[in-house]
């Protein structure tokens, strides 16, 4: 079933079998971006990773003046809400790219880099969802990928915020994915909405291992 959501001032669409929470958590996570980047929110290059409709991605367009906007997706069905999203509200610079984290991605560099990846990786003792694409990432490979080849993406002063679940992960759990590739943990915060089940962190390059 086709639903949509007013954020701001642009109408997203989805239907729930795309849904992974990001519409439960838009102002949230919106709240967490400007908080994590020191209220210094002049982004114009984005990408959300493992978009789904885009609601984070939509969300900060929604706020800034955006000059690209990439929503990258390995579930190539949720290329058709987005596109309805763009057409129904006119947008010029929103570009979907079907690809398994970088796979497909023609090289260029993002401010901020943004995701509501899997945050599972072995079944939870509650299942949100029937499809376990929408929350499990086996032996955290996916986030080790993302990880591996984020850096070509990035720009010097850019930032990665990433949303993930308590009751899955902690920040150690990727710390050492995360600097072996010349990233550090910047920050990491409880959702105020969320509490007892969301974490964001924020990613920076580690300028000591340029030196």
């Amino acid at each position: 079933m086709l639903y949509q959501v007013q954020i701001n001032n642009i109408k997203v669409f989805y239907d729930e079998n795309i849904n992974g929470g990001g519409r439960e958590s838009i102002y949230d996570f919106l709240s967490v971006v400007k908080l994590l980047s020191n209220n210094n929110v002049n982004y114009k290059r984005v990408m959300e990773w493992c978009s789904g409709p885009g609601f984070s991605g939509f969300g900060l367009l929604s706020l800034l003046e955006l000059e690209k906007l990439v929503l990258v997706d390995i579930h190539n069905p949720v290329q058709e809400y987005i596109d309805m999203t763009v057409n129904t509200n006119n947008l010029k610079c929103v570009e979907f790219i079907n690809s398994y984290n970088f796979n497909h991605v023609p090289k260029q560099k993002f401010d901020l880099i943004i995701g509501n990846p899997p945050h599972f990786c072995i079944d939870p003792f509650s299942k949100l969802y029937d499809d376990p694409r929408r929350y499990k990432d086996d032996n955290w490979d996916i986030h080790r990928n993302f990880f591996e080849n984020v850096l070509d993406y990035l720009e010097d002063d850019g930032r990665i915020i990433l949303q993930e679940n308590c009751w899955g992960s902690g920040p150690e759990v990727f710390r050492q994915m995360i600097e072996s590739n010349g990233l550090k943990i910047e920050h990491c915060v409880r959702s105020k909405r969320f509490s007892n089940e969301l974490w964001y962190m924020s990613i920076v390059k580690n300028e000591n291992q340029f030196q």
